[in-house]
């Protein structure tokens, strides 16, 4: 079973769903860029830049990895030539839901995050305006 953690997490741990209540709680990480490489140059008969370039665009991500091969089998190109499409999957089905619950605390401070000419965090929460205990709170967070 796999999902946005905040509804697989609310799932697996309602009392009454016994059965994934006492399932065994796997957290995958993100998958090989080595593999994923390779996976990519096997099947597209890449060199190994163009299967690094590819794996490295998914960042391990299982969707974007699943997403971009799928776009480059479908229209037997290479996925400079999908990146337009393979960015706009990612935004429909994954960005947008992932905007969509998040709270506006969150949309504020990621909006503070892009204004910010540093990744400091001081400069982050002056821009924000938050003090460090309420920051810090999101900022774990996110």
């Amino acid at each position: 079973m796999t999902g946005l953690y905040e509804n697989i997490y609310d799932l697996q741990n309602e009392k009454s769903l016994t059965f994934l209540y006492r399932a065994p709680k796997i957290e995958l990480k993100p998958l090989s860029i080595p593999l994923i490489m390779q996976k990519y140059k096997e099947i597209f008969a890449l060199q190994d830049e163009q299967a690094l370039a590819m794996a490295k665009l998914t960042e391990g991500y299982p969707f974007a990895y699943q997403v971009l091969g799928y776009l480059c089998f479908k229209n037997k190109t290479s996925f400079d030539k999908v990146l337009f499409e393979f960015d706009s999957c990612l935004e429909e089905y994954v960005y947008e839901k992932i905007w969509s619950e998040t709270s506006s605390m969150d949309r504020e401070i990621m909006s503070a995050m892009a204004k910010s000419a540093s990744t400091k965090v001081a400069s982050i929460r002056e821009i924000a305006k938050l003090d460090s205990n309420i920051f810090n709170v999101y900022r774990k967070r996110l």
